[in-house]
């Protein structure tokens, strides 16, 4: 809807830092044993869906590449713009799993989330997606 994307998408830049994993009833690291921590980061952004006009297939994907859980309780995923933004309710992301957080849709086989908006979220120009934790910290960027 916002323009055609390219031929040939640029390679996304991403940043990422560490996050703290949730809070765990057994130890995460004994003695000798590396600690586990997560890492939460924006994997991708779909951003040129293909519903017409509002795009409601567009979505980004949040995914844990860390050792630990981490509970995304109050952090923000950003579409580069004033109030395009998604809460995540209280949800634990496990190591190894990814969420989508679509535009317009629901798919609960990638979590369910939602931006529950009517129109596009992400222009295909190019911009960034930013994830923000509890506190407010940006732990992700992924541009394109």
């Amino acid at each position: 809807m916002w323009g055609e994307q390219p031929e040939e998408a640029a390679e996304p830049t991403t940043t990422s830092v560490p996050t703290e994993a949730a809070p765990s009833p057994e130890p995460t690291a004994g003695p000798g044993q590396p600690q586990r921590e997560a890492n939460v980061v924006i994997a991708l952004i779909f951003y040129d869906g293909t519903v017409p006009r509002v795009e409601s297939d567009e979505f980004a994907e949040i995914a844990n590449q860390g050792s630990a859980p981490a509970n995304l309780k109050g952090w923000r995923l950003n579409a580069d713009d004033p109030g395009q933004d998604f809460i995540v309710p209280d949800f634990v992301l496990a190591p190894g799993q990814s969420c989508r957080v679509y535009t317009n849709e629901h798919h609960p086989e990638s979590c369910g989330f939602s931006f529950g908006s009517g129109w596009a979220i992400w222009a295909n120009k190019g911009e960034c997606g930013h994830l923000f934790d509890a506190s407010g910290r940006e732990v992700s960027t992924w541009c394109y």
